[in-house]
């Protein structure tokens, strides 16, 4: 196994083990990215993409409620839920 590259040091993981979730101690596929059972990240770079992408959508957020139409009609809505 050593010779073909499937064998790894001792303490490595071999790559086709499976991502057992830290939150919920799910077993995933080998190349699962997300937790089947909790949705929990388990990949660093899904991680590092989901951030880059949350932020992105708040920096949006930021700029449609400081435009004028946008903030009337969530005024309109908010009168019409009773919220004001």
């Amino acid at each position: 196994l050593g010779i073909y590259g499937l064998r790894k040091p001792e303490g490595e993981k071999p790559e086709l083990a499976p991502r057992v979730c830290p939150r919920c101690s799910e077993s995933n596929q080998f190349d699962a990215r997300f937790c089947s059972k909790c949705g929990m990240v388990l990949d660093l770079k899904a991680a590092v993409q989901l951030e880059e992408m949350r932020a992105r959508a708040d920096e949006l957020m930021s700029k449609l409620i400081q435009d004028p139409e946008v903030q009337a009609v969530l005024l309109k809505k908010i009168k019409e839920l009773g919220l004001a």
